[in-house]
């Protein structure tokens, strides 16, 4: 199966593929010629103590006590900023995505040379049709034009983000994380889980504001175009990707 995908780029039938193996299936990947352009990991933000501490003691009151004295010092690990001078956030649950976020893709695909498509079409089957978990969103408007956004689910108090988008800078993108982490603290989540392409830019930003690596759920990513096709030199570089865990299979 693998050998036949690459047969059909050579072919031409496409321009290129990419795929997220587990470790036995990359060997099966690499022995056909598919590349490894980088790794997808794990970072984590500590948002409050609560449940950890309700899991090491056993004791919920006493848990709780304890958090209240514990959980301000975390404002200044992972800080957290509701919003900006011009821009403010809100925690929705999406119906359906619409022309709003098209246009955050449109804005934020000039600024990387390979991006999966993130139109509301693909959305909504990705995410809002996807029956294993409940995709929130967190919405950062900048003016009266969504700037960019987060969508994560939950499960025992953690918030796992499943794609995030931005139509800015680098300072936009640390909003974008500062804001998450604000809101997500507020209504009382414990965790967030970020996975991420390990060249993705959002990491820089990340990891300033108190994301930690976890070695837990490191995979490689790998990637094949003809040597001869004008895409290649982009394609197999995983530094041109802009790359999140929506971005693998389901």
């Amino acid at each position: 199966l693998r050998r036949a995908a690459k047969n059909c780029v050579d072919k031409g039938e496409f321009q290129f593929l990419f795929a997220h193996p587990n470790d036995r299936m990359r060997v099966v990947h690499e022995k056909v010629g598919h590349l490894p352009i980088g790794k997808m990991e794990r970072y984590a933000a500590l948002l409050r103590f609560d449940n950890k501490l309700q899991d090491k003691l056993g004791n919920k009151l006493a848990a709780n006590a304890l958090a209240l004295l514990a959980n301000p010092v975390l404002h200044f690990v992972t800080p957290g900023r509701s919003a900006g001078a011009q821009c403010s956030f809100s925690l929705v649950d999406e119906k359906r995505f619409g022309e709003e976020y098209e246009a955050v893709f449109e804005h934020a695909k000039v600024q990387h040379k390979v991006v999966v498509s993130r139109d509301a079409e693909y959305l909504n089957w990705r995410f809002l049709e996807n029956p294993l978990y409940r995709t929130h969103s967190l919405r950062m408007h900048c003016g009266n034009e969504l700037k960019g956004y987060v969508l994560f689910y939950e499960t025992k108090g953690t918030a796992h983000v499943a794609d995030l988008l931005v139509a800015g800078n680098s300072e936009d993108m640390r909003a974008l994380m500062s804001g998450l982490i604000y809101h997500l603290r507020k209504v009382g989540l414990g965790t967030i889980s970020l996975r991420l392409h390990n060249d993705n830019p959002v990491l820089a930003q990340a990891q300033q504001l108190g994301f930690k690596h976890r070695a837990d759920a490191t995979s490689t990513v790998i990637a094949y175009a003809k040597q001869t096709s004008p895409f290649a030199p982009t394609i197999l570089d995983g530094k041109n990707w802009f790359m999140t865990v929506g971005d693998r299979d389901i």
